[in-house]
C-alpha cells in the first residue's frame, strides 16, 4: 500500500531526525484547510 509506505517512511524520518512528524503533519494539514476556506 502506498499510504502505508508513505507513513512508514515518515515514521523512519521521524526517528532519524527526532521531530514529532505527526504534529508537524497535522499543523500543515490544518494550515491547508485554513487556506482553502
Amino acid at each position: 500500500m502506498v499510504i502505508y509506505g508513505f507513513s512508514n517512511g515518515f515514521y523512519r524520518w521521524d526517528t532519524l531526525v527526532g521531530i514529532p512528524t505527526s504534529e508537524v503533519f497535522g499543523q500543515v494539514l490544518s494550515l491547508f484547510q485554513k487556506l482553502e476556506c
